[in-house]
């Protein structure tokens, strides 16, 4: 059930479904995974320049440990670059101001040094236009070499401005398409999680997360270290499946048609893992015939374009046989890790509400669910288990940073990502 090829750079891209049957009087929902894989990091040729936009929320509530940590946090990250590299500094409150315009870092680092530091906390929190004025400090031609990121870190709601998630993802998805992708970092318990991870998956970059002050610096690290390795650039994969309705469970910028199913997910670094995890929804079909999926990967590595193609083929058939065929329990236990990552989302925000009844039934539902075709998988009753005892959580008040935890843990699972957030790579060894 599983297929793998690789670019001229070393770029894989892999595909197995969770069964190869599909039923002739109904129509099947079945699950493929497919795996991009980046290239690992050749000397052949030096690595693209890196130029970052640090956009750092200066609001009230970022006053004393946050606003510190975070300014030591940016200064070393600029140490953490090259003389070949540029970076830009966005402060933001209700009013936005660039402490450092682009610059090199050689040039750069003695005002930076100089500037962040008088970077104070003040008012309100016009995240957009703040967002904005960092996006447009990086952004350059579109036939430059230059990986172009910003970092975005607050710790509050947006509150002035645009304030919209679907616009300010929206932005994000068009700056991603002219090359800056978006990372974010949300700090301690009062940040809207739903419109960082929102600006994150529009994109292309990590959503991270640092509940206390002093986890900032190695969060904007981590964001920073995967720019400096960037191997596959601009990836996307579209499938296709005649007459199929294709719907996304893992994370991605997405859009769609009936048949056809577009998923950006940005620049990768080296060896980076990131699956695209569908549910399609088969056209009905007579006992034999077959329906196909094709699935193009297309990007940038070190050896040019990059175009792969993948397919798989589903085969029609009866009731019974549909019954007794074998099923890909990798993938099956993937699908349960993205149900039960959408439930947790659902039940964060009825907690929140104090709906506590309600968001316990929503992960008791997809435990239920997973268990009906978990059969005898130890790792699927292990999941089942684990969020039983969860659903009993969620059945009364908890904590902001519980909350804050596990939806992370959630958004690291449908971005394919270790739970710390940092991006999961193949041994290549």
């Amino acid at each position: 059930m599983t297929s793998k090829k690789s670019g001229a750079a070393g770029t894989l891209f892999e595909i197995e479904g969770d069964r190869l049957l599909a039923r002739t009087e109904a129509h099947s929902s079945r699950f493929i995974k497919i795996m991009v894989v980046a290239p690992p990091v050749t000397s052949k040729r030096p690595r693209p320049a890196v130029r970052i936009g640090f956009v750092l929320d200066r609001s009230g509530s970022m006053q004393g440990d946050p606003i510190r940590n975070a300014r030591k946090a940016i200064l070393d990250g600029i140490d953490m670059l090259s003389g070949r590299d540029e970076f830009a500094v966005v402060a933001f409150d209700d009013r936005v101001e660039t402490p450092v315009s682009l610059t090199g870092v050689l040039e750069g680092r003695r005002t930076a040094k100089v500037a962040i530091p008088m970077i104070e906390a003040r008012a309100n929190t016009n995240l957009c236009d703040g967002y904005l004025t960092g996006a447009q400090e990086v952004g350059g031609g579109a036939g430059e070499d230059i990986i172009r990121r910003v970092i975005l870190i607050s710790d509050g709601h947006a509150n002035a401005g645009v304030t919209d998630s679907a616009t300010l993802a929206r932005h994000a998805s068009e700056l991603r398409a002219r090359g800056v992708s978006t990372a974010t970092l949300g700090i301690g318990d009062g940040f809207d999680e739903a419109l960082m991870s929102a600006i994150a998956n529009g994109g292309g970059g990590p959503a991270q997360y640092a509940g206390d002050p002093n986890q900032i610096g190695a969060a904007i690290a981590e964001c920073i270290g995967e720019a400096l390795e960037v191997t596959l650039r601009d990836a996307h994969v579209v499938i296709t499946v005649p007459g199929a309705d294709i719907e996304l469970l893992s994370a991605g910028d997405v859009t769609s048609r009936r048949g056809e199913l577009r998923v950006a997910l940005g620049d990768l670094a080296e060896s980076q893992e990131r699956e695209v995890v569908l549910r399609v929804r088969l056209p009905l079909g007579s006992e034999a015939e077959q329906v196909g999926l094709t699935a193009v990967l297309t990007g940038r590595d070190d050896a040019g374009k990059v175009h792969l193609e993948q397919g798989y083929t589903w085969t029609y058939a009866g009731s019974a046989e549909n019954d007794a065929q074998p099923r890909n329990r990798v993938v099956d236990r993937v699908v349960a890790q993205l149900f039960a990552a959408e439930a947790r989302e659902r039940a964060i925000v009825l907690n929140r509400e104090g709906s506590y009844e309600r968001a316990q039934a929503v992960i008791e539902k997809v435990a239920r669910r997973i268990a009906s075709y978990a059969g005898d998988d130890r790792e699927l009753a292990k999941l089942v288990t684990g969020l039983l005892a969860e659903a009993d959580q969620w059945s009364r008040p908890t904590h902001e940073r519980f909350r804050k935890e596990l939806y992370h843990y959630s958004v690291n699972m449908m971005q394919s990502r270790m739970e710390d957030g940092t991006a999961r790579k193949r041994d290549r060894r």
